[in-house]
């Protein structure tokens, strides 16, 4: 995984948003954000320079400032299920959605339109995803680390 700025980000590669929504972790960032074995997964929105979206998990939320978001979805520790339907986007403020979603066992997950507008994501974009903040994959879309990291051709583009 390289670092493409000196002091930047770490990035893992980029991952195409397919016709479907249908967007693929990267084995490498699958791994280290321990993403094996979970089902579902949290979408949270993306910083207001980069964009996108980060992906965690329940478990990883509950330790953060952002746990309220489990509430907001509905989540039941008990029961380990959301009140809230796949992808129900729910505000968080002004423009900014959470939501969750189910992640298959091949490290797909997939996002309707809506949702991919909600985090100013296209289908065909490229996001470039990236070590987040410890507690969330980034999936990004915009800002200075994406126009670094387009020069940078030998970046994997994992479909």
């Amino acid at each position: 995984m390289p670092q493409i700025a000196k002091g930047g980000k770490y990035v893992f590669g980029w991952s195409l948003v397919h016709t479907s929504g249908r967007i693929l972790i990267p084995q490498e960032a699958y791994d280290e954000y321990n993403f094996a074995g979970i089902g579902r997964i949290v979408l949270i929105p993306g910083s207001s320079t980069s964009g996108g979206f980060g992906l965690t998990t329940m478990n990883e939320l509950k330790s953060t400032p952002f746990k309220e978001i489990l509430q907001l979805l509905g989540y039941s520790e008990e029961e380990n299920n959301f009140e809230r339907p796949e992808l129900d986007l729910v505000k968080i403020r002004e423009d900014r959605y959470c939501c969750w979603v189910k992640l298959d066992r091949k490290k797909y997950f997939n996002l309707s339109l809506e949702v991919l507008d909600a985090y100013g994501v296209t289908v065909g974009d490229k996001l470039l995803v990236v070590r987040g903040s410890g507690h969330a994959l980034g999936f990004i879309v915009r800002g200075k680390i994406v126009e670094t990291a387009r020069n940078y051709p030998e970046l994997e583009v994992f479909k």
